[in-house]
């Protein structure tokens, strides 16, 4: 792609697949996406997020889940919280 960023598809890490891998110069960033009522637990989403994260050596990653079926305005929809988590990683969940 232009700009030297690679953008992988169901990345597999040897023990599962990250949903999007996007590599740009020295850089990983792990992207994980989820349908609301689909994801499981949050709790279960963030734990296969943060694997993907440790297995690729990454210190931040994205947890998407969409509501597909919300009658909110895209304003009401769109939310962003950051976690920090004991091993020093930060997780976005939009």
């Amino acid at each position: 792609m232009n700009g030297g960023v690679k953008i992988i598809t169901k990345y597999a890490d040897g023990l599962g697949y990250a949903d999007i891998v996007v590599e740009y110069k020295t850089g990983k960033y792990v992207i994980e996406m989820k349908l609301k009522g689909n994801e499981g637990s949050r709790a279960d989403s963030l734990d296969q997020l943060f694997h993907y994260m440790d297995s690729l050596l990454v210190k931040e990653g994205w947890l998407v889940v969409v509501d597909r079926k919300s009658k909110k305005s895209w304003g009401g929809k769109i939310t962003w919280e950051t976690l920090l988590t004991p091993e020093d990683k930060r997780i976005h969940v939009v």
